[in-house]
């Protein structure tokens, strides 16, 4: 027996299926196939993909076309409007990305996703016209396929508009989050994304930190990623209490900010420029932008992180604990880690101090050679050097 003929509900969307073979919906306002239809209704779920993707299946089973398709934390009825209140259905909502992955590709269904995970109060909406757009028989599987780059077709042109927005987020959570090492071997980022983009990016850094359990925690949409090692799982309407650092993580944000120092050149400071390229809402939770100490105790952080070093090694000072670092095949990789932090930090502020100098010899140079000589402005201008330093 056919799928559609064993579930009396699925018998009822009549020529309205989602598997690639759908029929055209009816006309926005029409209630063709179903008396009960609404014409001025909003669907509501729980702000899930599934939920997001229940909504859409049910438009097909009642035959309506709804003005909104919201989660119903954030909704806000229209004056006339009727709510009805959509209840996830996994198997639902896997018969909607099969049939959008069938006519359209998986790239389709990632443009999709994206889409649907932007906090645009009008994604829901967005997504949905896109699906009835793909699933019109009037659209064959190879114009599907090709289907997003018809950007003059505004159904198209809002889903790209989203998509983008989430591309973006997705770039900013891969560069600016930060983990901090709790004392229990966790790693715990914080972030705070204008976008749910924390599920698109999890795998990015699974690959990465495979070995090593850590949690992302979306702070604007109580949103955790959790990795222990095993598998990803996701936890909602959660707030996360945070746990003592690890003896080591003062030392290691100790020197991602002297390195973040070191790297800057005084002479080309832009602030303008990295605020865009680093968005202010982000420098919240960002190591390099966190108040740093008046003197750093190196010494003292280098004895914590070497806690499980024998006692003759603990009173040692900090230039002798790194020199020794490189012969000492039982230390723990992280206090390794720390100790090549420490030495790569101080490297590159040394270089930083000598070409800061270097720069500001050259520019008192410049001044000297150089004359002052009045314009019609009233402004001083610069004349050429003169010959004796041009030698």
């Amino acid at each position: 027996m056919h799928a559609s003929e064993s579930n009396p509900r699925t018998r009822s969307t009549g020529q309205f299926r989602l598997d690639g073979a759908s029929a055209e919906p009816p006309a926005t306002g029409s209630v063709t196939g179903n008396p009960l239809a609404l014409d001025n209704v909003a669907y509501l779920h729980d702000g899930t993909l599934e939920g997001l993707f229940s909504a859409v299946f049910e438009a097909y089973v009642r035959h309506e076309q709804p003005t909104d398709i919201a989660p119903e934390r954030r909704f806000r009825p229209r004056l006339g409007q009727s709510e009805l209140r959509i209840a996830t259905n996994t198997d639902h909502a896997k018969r909607v990305r099969r049939g959008i992955i069938a006519k359209g590709g998986n790239a389709t269904f990632r443009a999709v996703v994206r889409a649907a995970v932007s906090d645009d109060p009008s994604c829901g909406i967005v997504v949905f016209r896109f699906i009835r757009q793909l699933m019109s028989p009037s659209v064959t599987k190879r114009d599907a396929a090709r289907l997003r780059s018809r950007l003059a077709d505004p159904i198209v042109a809002d889903l790209h508009r989203l998509e983008h927005l989430t591309l973006s987020e997705e770039e900013n959570m891969r560069q600016f989050v930060r983990f901090v090492h709790w004392d229990n071997g966790i790693w715990f980022a914080r972030c705070n994304p204008a976008q749910s983009v924390v599920p698109l990016v999890m795998g990015y850094f699974v690959d990465r930190f495979n070995d090593q359990p850590f949690i992302i925690y979306d702070e604007n949409h109580r949103l955790a990623g959790v990795w222990d090692t095993t598998r990803t799982r996701f936890v909602r309407d959660v707030d996360v209490v945070e746990q003592d650092a690890a003896p080591d993580d003062a030392l290691y944000q100790e020197a991602w900010k002297r390195f973040y120092d070191a790297t800057s050149i005084d002479a080309r400071y832009h602030p303008e420029l990295r605020d865009h390229f680093i968005p202010v809402r982000l420098w919240r939770n960002l190591t390099e932008f966190k108040p740093r100490r008046t003197e750093f105790d190196y010494d003292g952080a280098l004895h914590r992180a070497s806690d499980g070093l024998p006692q003759s090694d603990r009173g040692k000072s900090a230039d002798a604990a790194l020199h020794d670092s490189e012969n000492r095949p039982d230390l723990r990789y992280s206090e390794k880690r720390a100790y090549d932090a420490l030495c790569s930090a101080e490297d590159r502020t040394d270089d930083a101090l000598r070409y800061s100098e270097k720069r500001a010899d050259d520019a008192r140079l410049y001044s000297e050679c150089s004359t002052p000589v009045p314009s019609h402005t009233g402004m001083k201008l610069s004349s050429a050097a003169g010959p004796s330093c041009q030698k």
